[in-house]
């Protein structure tokens, strides 16, 4: 029986097979770069190459995993709206919405932008206008696509890469209110959530950029100098689609088919999250956060390494929305994220001053890093990253001293102490990636010994399980 005679509902579940999983999700764990959402195997989309019919069957299934590849703008046709760049074909009009976003951009922007830095045609922000107005219509072409195709309930993950491609200085705090960049990305994500909600999210941009992107304020950037290999940093945000959530007034709402839930009564649970927001984080009730902040190598090789302020990162600024710190939430009412359980970090050999992980441990219950680089990347057997002036042996002593750091707040003993107070670590499960290294492997054992039963057991290497929340109280006799 030819197999184009099948029924489209059993043609369809065998193409499901060859689903696979996202490039950005496979390789997650793996050095940031623009390569990183691009995979050199696609087999449905050449089985959509085969008919217009078998195209039609897994249309469906070839937009799960979409992405908005951002480049420097170019000469292309401009908009007659507001004179900016854009990729599309010239003869694609782009499609204005009339929501509020689509109006902020176009008859608000380019003058209340001029009117905050007092028409300084050098200033950093005026000269991202032509970028402003470029981001939005690469995003309402795409935006425009998948909705005339009916493809959004489809849409599990919504990746944007993005080169280099703001003039950035300094994110102070006070600016995401003010400073245009900010207020266009979070105009961006408003547009996105309008027309998709999609259960994952990936934003894969330079450190600054990713500040700009996600509407994180106060990322450092003075210290980017000495961090020359660190080029991309990515950033992953979940709402994972097991079990139930707490609505409005304790109500569970049960999560069904690709829409998990009623996410509109959610996203207003204690008013944590919601449209209004000006940080990705705080739109949608994400349950874990994933980041990725690439190569610490290049600043090894300054020599005051351990002087530095550290390095251009938004981490410090996210623990500040996990932990619930009021230097980062300013008047923000209720928890920053109540729904965020779930908390991933990968870096390759930062500094131990890097991490300040235990106000985050009483909020989340998941932990997992990975702070070595994989054997078979090669990094360090590359005289171009691991030049003379780095010394492996510091690297690794910051390592170690790294894991030392993370997890000196989970060990058995220090949960003795810190059970009964607000700052009681809840983490259940720390996972260290690193374990799977074979020559580190051993010395890692010895550091990860202090966890140990009757609170910790290690199910498999590297994964330690709690089995108590603390210790057993002894007496003396």
């Amino acid at each position: 029986m030819p197999i184009d005679s099948l029924p489209e509902e059993l043609l369809l579940s065998i193409f499901s097979n060859f689903d696979t999983t996202a490039p950005s999700e496979l390789k997650s764990r793996q050095e940031p770069s623009l390569n990183l959402t691009h995979s050199y195997v696609h087999p449905l989309k050449d089985i959509s190459l085969v008919s217009h019919r078998w195209r039609r069957i897994v249309r469906s299934l070839l937009f799960r995993y979409i992405r908005l590849q951002l480049k420097t703008p170019t000469n292309r046709p401009s908009c007659s709206l507001c004179s900016s760049s854009f990729l599309l074909p010239p003869d694609h009009e782009p499609v204005v919405h009339p929501s509020e976003s689509a109006r902020f951009f176009h008859a608000r922007i380019n003058q209340e932008s001029k009117t905050w830095y007092h028409s300084d045609d050098t200033s950093p922000a005026i000269q991202d206008l032509s970028w402003i107005n470029y981001v939005y219509h690469a995003l309402t072409s795409l935006l425009s696509f998948i909705s005339s195709r009916g493809l959004a309930p489809h849409v599990y993950s919504f990746a944007v890469c993005s080169p280099r491609l703001l003039h950035l200085t300094q994110l102070e705090y006070g600016l995401a209110d003010e400073d245009p960049r900010y207020r266009v990305t979070t105009a961006f994500w408003r547009e996105v959530f309008e027309v998709l909600v999609p259960s994952r999210v990936v934003v894969l941009a330079p450190p600054g950029d990713l500040g700009v992107w996600t509407g994180l304020r106060g990322v450092a950037l003075e210290t980017t100098w000495a961090y020359t290999d660190m080029e991309y940093h990515l950033m992953e945000l979940m709402v994972e689609d097991d079990g139930t959530v707490e609505g409005d007034g304790g109500d569970v709402v049960a999560r069904t088919g690709e829409k998990l839930f009623d996410e509109r009564s959610v996203l207003r649970h204690n008013g944590a999250y919601g449209p209004d927001k000006t940080t990705i984080l705080r739109m949608r009730p994400w349950t874990h956060l994933s980041l990725n902040e690439g190569s610490f190598l290049g600043a090894y090789t300054t020599g005051e390494y351990m002087q530095l302020q550290g390095p251009p990162s938004a981490l410090a600024v996210i623990c500040g929305h996990i932990s619930q710190d009021p230097h980062i939430r300013g008047n923000a009412s209720g928890p920053d994220m109540p729904s965020l359980h779930s908390f991933t970090y990968t870096a390759i050999l930062p500094f131990a001053s890097h991490f300040h992980f235990q106000p985050i441990l009483p909020h989340i219950t998941s932990l997992d890093i990975k702070l070595a680089p994989d054997p078979d990347s090669g990094i360090l057997q590359n005289p171009a990253r691991v030049s003379k002036a780095v010394q492996l042996g510091d690297c690794w002593r910051e390592f170690f001293a790294s894991y030392e750091s993370i997890t000196t707040p989970l060990r058995t003993a220090q949960l003795g102490v810190s059970a009964g107070k607000a700052s009681a670590p809840t983490v259940r499960r720390f996972v260290c990636r690193d374990v799977a290294v074979p020559g580190l492997t051993l010395e890692l054992d010895d550091e990860f010994t202090p966890l140990c039963l009757p609170c910790w057991a290690e199910v498999e290497p590297g994964v330690f399980e709690r089995v108590a929340m603390v210790p057993p109280v002894y007496h003396e006799w």
